[in-house]
């Protein structure tokens, strides 16, 4: 994806054009990638949605993208998508859109003092909740990719020095160390981890900021700081001793 174009909101807010056709381009919400990335996670704060922010209420989301076809790494044809939602547009453009309500969760309870109690403290040895689903870079080192419940098909970045892919089965073989190894294996660990303690508003901007951030199995100098904040986010994600502090999110994000 070089573009994408999101829309959230009422269902009588789409902009459209006089035959009622959904308009990308005046979509509120909008990204360009200066180099194609695979995937795009967008934080949108619900107050500033048009509609009423109570559990219940509903909203409608279409997200429009431009996605290019490359060969060898070059440009090769450009074309636009919509997301497959529930809904399809009732004019004669072909697209989709999604409702959602808004469910609201109850926010994390606050740190106890008793021996054992979750969230952790400083102390020595302790270990995340025995419920806990996700695993540690150490442990998905140790699965054969064939049984990772994330398979991603394409390359994790392209190295311009090598000249070839670096995929995640090899990215979370790196040694750690390096501020691009270790966030190359902690985002592959936090990918596999989705499928089972799904990204929040907080891991899932992360999520999107590291695809962006090794596109080029690099980390510039200006990159830095939000990388080495985002390992520390997964690296506590992936242990499953994070805990998220976002409270009304829509159902199923």
């Amino acid at each position: 994806m070089s573009e994408v174009h999101i829309y959230a909101g009422s269902a009588a807010g789409v902009p459209k054009n006089r035959k009622g056709t959904p308009v990308p381009g005046q979509f509120p919400y909008k990204t360009e990638y200066p180099a194609p990335v695979p995937s795009h996670t967008e934080r949108i704060p619900l107050a500033d949605l048009n509609v009423a922010v109570d559990c219940g209420s509903q909203l409608t989301i279409i997200v429009h993208t431009v996605v290019e076809e490359t060969d060898c790494g070059a440009h090769y044809r450009t074309e636009t998508a919509f997301a497959q939602g529930d809904e399809s547009f009732e004019v004669t453009r072909w697209g989709w859109y999604s409702k959602y309500n808004l469910c609201c969760g109850a926010p994390p309870p606050p740190p106890g003092e008793g021996e054992g109690e979750y969230p952790p403290g400083e102390g020595e040895g302790e270990e995340p909740p025995a419920d806990s689903c996700v695993e540690t870079v150490d442990y998905w080192q140790n699965v054969t990719y064939a049984e990772w419940p994330y398979q991603n098909p394409y390359p994790l970045c392209w190295d311009n020095v090598l000249n070839r892919p670096l995929f995640d089965a090899q990215a979370i073989a790196l040694p750690a160390g390096t501020l691009f190894n270790d966030l190359a294996r902690e985002f592959v660990a936090a990918q596999n981890n989705a499928t089972c303690e799904p990204y929040d508003c907080v891991t899932g901007p992360a999520a999107s900021d590291a695809t962006y951030i090794l596109n080029d199995c690099l980390v510039g100098a200006d990159e830095a700081e939000r990388a080495a904040e985002i390992v520390a986010l997964y690296q506590s994600y992936n242990a499953g001793t994070y805990v998220s502090s976002c409270g009304c999110v829509p159902c199923g994000y």
